[in-house]
């Protein structure tokens, strides 16, 4: 349904008219002349040729540097909906089900329903401000469950797991055995610091990229870091579908990363004024 709506708005995009779009995570914020120009300069210099399927070794030397990694445990994907997909299709591919806390984004549960895979729901209510219930979760996961999706800050809630909640979870699946997909996507835009998967260690994977950051929505750039086992599972994935992220977007990314620190605060800040304004007007 929602993405029949996506598909609604862009058509009356297309013929002209103003649409107010509430339906998607897609800024109106433009990407900064900057990046795009690192780009074009890229271009220019005939980055324009395949590439590995890893993705640049400096940008994920960048990244790595950035989230206290190993350069060989980051991959680059088409977005990060494509490293969300990845990591699925590789942990469900064989079977099993998917735990995802509600509200969540659609996206999740549509991939686990491609894929054949059962998705096991655990509510969480307004009331409560959107708590996982640790006992509900635990309860959910079965002899089948591959995976526990947590997204964090959460689409559609704008929700910051609480960081002993997220201990609780963690703790969950590594007594089970269970892998956790972190989607921090929002991390760097959230008002309040939010605390990443990447720093429980182990074989949890982390799932981000520069849309919402850089607003760089269409430029379809994001990165998975997981143990390098399944890296390589991801880069093979890559090969034989989308081959390489486009290495002239890969050295724009570059530069956004240069410009990070301001940007971030840039956009955070203009977030905090809508906000401010949003919230006086109701």
């Amino acid at each position: 349904m929602l993405y029949e709506i996506n598909e609604k708005a862009l058509k009356l995009q297309n013929e002209g008219k103003k649409v107010i779009r509430l339906n998607i995570g897609d800024p109106d914020l433009q990407t900064p002349p900057e990046i795009i120009e690192a780009a074009y300069d890229a271009m220019k210099r005939g980055k324009t040729k395949y590439s590995s399927a890893y993705g640049e070794k400096s940008l994920r030397e960048k990244l790595a540097s950035i989230h206290k990694v190993y350069t060989d445990n980051v991959i680059m994907t088409p977005g990060s909906k494509f490293g969300v997909f990845s990591v699925m299709y590789l942990l469900l591919k064989n079977g099993g089900n998917v735990v995802i806390p509600t509200p969540y984004w659609t996206a999740y549960a549509l991939t686990a329903k491609t894929l054949g895979a059962e998705t096991k729901l655990v509510k969480t209510e307004l009331d409560s401000k959107w708590k996982i219930d640790l006992e509900t979760l635990e309860n959910s996961i079965d002899k089948d469950t591959r995976m526990i999706i947590l997204n964090n800050p959460k689409n559609p809630t704008s929700n910051v797991i609480d960081p002993k909640v997220l201990d609780g979870i963690v703790r969950i699946a590594d007594d089970k055995g269970i892998t956790i997909l972190s989607d921090e996507v929002y991390a760097d835009i959230s008002f309040v610091k939010t605390k990443s998967i990447l720093e429980y260690g182990g074989d949890h994977i982390l799932v981000t990229g520069f849309s919402k950051t850089f607003t760089m929505t269409g430029w379809r750039l994001g990165y998975v870091i997981a143990n390098t086992g399944l890296v390589e599972k991801i880069a093979k994935l890559n090969q034989i579908t989308i081959s390489n992220v486009p290495v002239f977007i890969q050295e724009a990314a570059l530069k956004a990363l240069e410009l990070r620190n301001e940007l971030k605060e840039k956009v955070k800040q203009e977030y905090r004024e809508r906000a401010k304004l949003a919230c006086d007007a109701l």
